[in-house]
């Protein structure tokens, strides 16, 4: 929506980071130095619609698509399945009596059967905005960019 429909910004870069205690997203966006401020506002009411399941049911099943095409492409790298194992052992090391190891193909199970309801549920563990921080990094000093942030959420 901020790059096709508004056009605000060059490119979006999404991670997941794993560590023994938690596990955290990232969001990199690359924009010009006059629409840091509407960039911030949008992407936060963004990930607000979608925790609060305010989207139109064919944006999950683009998703979806999307996520399975590089998924099945990603499993055939052997550095990947490393990472894939890793983080799941990383992050269950505080937790042995609970743990499950997911194969790739159960990963993709688990997406494929995914519906509206259960992605909800999981977008709003995922964007916690209790602990949400957004760090800045550019030409310019942006002016009451902290009260902002907390106004929006």
């Amino acid at each position: 929506e901020l790059r096709e429909k508004l056009n605000k910004i060059y490119n979006i870069d999404i991670e997941k980071y794993n560590t023994p205690n938690e596990t955290f997203l990232c969001i990199e966006i690359s924009t010009k130095n006059n629409n840091i401020e509407i960039v911030v506002e949008k992407t936060i009411e963004i990930l607000k619609n979608i925790s609060n399941g305010k989207f139109p049911d064919n944006m999950l099943a683009s998703v979806k698509n999307s996520y399975i095409t590089e998924y099945e492409d990603k499993c055939k790298n052997n550095e990947f399945l490393s990472i894939h194992y890793g983080e799941q052992y990383i992050s269950q090391l505080h937790n042995k009596k609970k743990s499950t190891i997911l194969c790739p193909s159960d990963v993709l199970k688990l997406i494929k059967n995914i519906d509206k309801k259960k992605f909800i549920s999981i977008s709003s563990n995922i964007f916690n905005f209790s602990n949400l921080k957004i760090v800045y990094q550019g030409k310019r000093k942006v002016p009451n960019l902290h009260t902002l942030v907390q106004h929006k959420i």
